[in-house]
């Protein structure tokens, strides 16, 4: 037996045998369910493994590096994921959770205080680009003169009201706690 293994026209008649007989076994639904489990079983034991685990990881990780090279796969990847990030947007709790996510990761980076020179010299800066048009000079200057007349304008807190309703309807929004 051991020469005719030794001959190679032997084995591979040998591995096709095998091949069929095997094809032939997974036609059964119950030999197919039999392996199958014993495969999932083999691979949950080995999963159990941290090494094999992080070989896996390593595997993966790997794999999705090498298709990531391919610029159709980074375009599907993008469009995969704004579609997804579009039609989860569509619920309000996740736009709040978002809204509430981006303020917290504002007032975080607000307490270094390179990044609140970074935003004062950038405002600055766009207001300094803004006021070089006339009409915004002029539009300040307007607001600017009826917010420092406001008090001599009005008798009574019901026309100072009706005078900051008027007020904010022109400028930077802002929520009067009075009226809330």
């Amino acid at each position: 037996m051991a020469k005719l293994r030794q001959s190679t026209s032997y084995r591979v008649q040998e591995r096709e045998h095998d091949r069929i007989s095997h094809q032939t076994a997974r036609e059964n639904k119950q030999f197919k369910s039999t392996e199958q489990s014993r495969d999932t079983i083999a691979r949950k034991t080995a999963r159990q493994d941290e090494q094999v685990r992080s070989r896996e990881r390593s595997r993966d990780a790997k794999a999705r590096q090498t298709a990531r090279k391919d610029e159709q796969v980074r375009s599907r990847e993008r469009s995969d994921n704004t579609s997804a990030r579009k039609a989860a947007r569509l619920d309000e709790q996740i736009r709040s959770r978002e809204r509430s996510r981006d303020a917290k990761a504002h007032q975080t980076a607000r307490k270094d205080e390179q990044v609140k020179s970074r935003e004062r010299s950038a405002n600055t800066l766009a207001r300094k680009t803004a006021r070089q048009d006339e009409e915004v000079r002029l539009r300040e200057n307007v607001l600017t003169g009826i917010r420092k007349n406001i008090c001599r304008q009005c008798n009574t807190i019901d026309n100072l009201i009706v005078q900051f309703h008027c007020i904010v309807s022109n400028a930077p929004t802002y929520v009067c706690t009075s009226c809330d």
